[in-house]
């Protein structure tokens, strides 16, 4: 068996391959990977490896510099380590290290030659990596390097967008005092605001408004980050937007406003904030939406001591639900329908695929349509149908 592996590896070595080709981890790579800096260190002075690869193309320096080692990416560059060299992904050394926490790593990686704004596979460069994770000392080392902040990786994503969606408000300071561009949009139209406010939380949308980014940018649906805000229930951030002066009285191609994304959402505390900044209610193209921003409308006002106005929205309100209780009722049929037609379909499956094996032929595959997903809109129509018919109740009950 020894014999044959050694013949094995001389055909390697013969080819030009040699241990980097090994699909698996060599014993520096595992050094590093069981964070044994002691011993990685005794491997490279002897050196042991010190390109290798793993099957993911990854090379000891590269495991050093993720795995945030500056002692071992150190030791690896003063043994000739190639900064250059790139994974499977396209990932070089300096970008997996800008995501470590470890600014020694980036620094050491960038006096070594690496490519400042060399980018993977994915377009991703090591600043975007860096700001992605909420590196800021090396955000600040690369940018020192001149990393360039307008850059965008595949997907339309530069490295102000990455850092918003991420929350990431100490990062995108550093980016945008750089001159970054607060309002580069990704390739699905959504803008770095509109990923703070729903995804990266209230700070990372101050800082951003901080520095001029527009306040009412438009995503590929039409939604400005108001109103994804408030159908998601971000109200930190609704708060922000809405002190800065974001437009209350905005509407979607469907004519949604923010208060009825919020109503929609059954988002009571951002729809009296909304109302208590002067947003109305408005009629759309459901009566459920309707009927729920007439609802807390009338609740606002009745709060306000408006009883006048609050009894004519309740009015209203009861109106619109009523109707939205046989929007929803159809609906239910519809989907009771569209159930009742996969059960049929399945078991003429099942029924045609034991006949054909029953005869030696060959079977027939069921329906790959689940009814889960049916089920699980039935049943959340059901609840919403039921919620009507309690918000009408109290809707009457304030008006006498």
């Amino acid at each position: 068996m020894a014999k044959q592996q050694n013949l094995f590896t001389a055909i390697l070595l013969s080819a030009g391959l040699g241990s980097s080709a090994t699909s698996y981890a060599g014993p520096l790579h595992k050094a590093i990977l069981q964070d044994q800096p002691e011993r990685a260190e005794r491997l490279i002075e002897r050196g042991r490896g010190i390109d290798s690869v793993t099957k993911f193309g990854r090379t000891p320096l590269m495991l050093a510099a993720s795995q945030g080692m500056p002692d071992v990416a150190a030791r690896l560059l003063e043994a000739g380590a190639d900064v250059q060299i790139r994974d499977n992904w396209g990932n070089s050394a300096l970008i997996l290290g800008a995501r470590a926490d470890s600014p020694e790593i980036v620094s050491l990686l960038l006096a070594a030659g690496g490519e400042v704004d060399g980018a993977n596979s994915s377009g991703r460069t090591p600043l975007m990596s860096a700001a992605h994770s909420g590196r800021t000392e090396a955000v600040e080392l690369l940018l020192d390097h001149s990393a360039s902040t307008d850059l965008i990786d595949t997907a339309g994503l530069t490295a102000v967008f990455l850092a918003s969606e991420e929350g990431h408000a100490d990062t995108l300071r550093v980016l945008l005092e750089a001159d970054a561009d607060p309002d580069t949009s990704g390739a699905s139209g959504s803008s770095p605001l509109r990923q703070a406010a729903v995804f990266g939380g209230a700070e990372s949308v101050a800082v951003l408004l901080d520095h001029d980014a527009q306040l009412d940018p438009r995503d590929a649906e039409d939604i400005t980050p108001l109103m994804a805000a408030a159908s998601l229930g971000r109200a930190e951030a609704v708060d922000v937007l809405v002190e800065r002066g974001a437009d209350l009285t905005a509407v979607d191609g469907d004519g949604w406003n923010a208060l009825t994304f919020a109503a929609s959402s059954e988002e009571e505390e951002i729809a009296f904030a909304l109302l208590s900044a002067g947003a109305k209610a408005v009629e759309v193209d459901t009566a459920l939406a309707t009927g729920l921003g007439y609802y807390y409308s009338a609740q606002f006002l009745q709060q306000s001591d408006q009883t006048g106005e609050s009894a004519d929205m309740c009015r209203r309100a009861q109106i619109s639900l009523e109707a939205a209780d046989g929007e929803l009722e159809a609906r239910i049929v519809e989907i009771r329908k569209a159930l009742t037609k996969i059960r049929a379909a399945n078991f003429g499956s099942a029924l045609a695929a034991n006949l054909g094996a029953a005869a030696g032929g060959t079977s027939v595959s069921y329906m790959r349509t689940s009814p889960d997903a049916l089920k699980a809109r039935k049943a959340g129509l059901v609840d919403q149908r039921e919620r009507v018919e309690v918000l009408g109740s109290q809707c009457l009950a304030a008006r006498r």
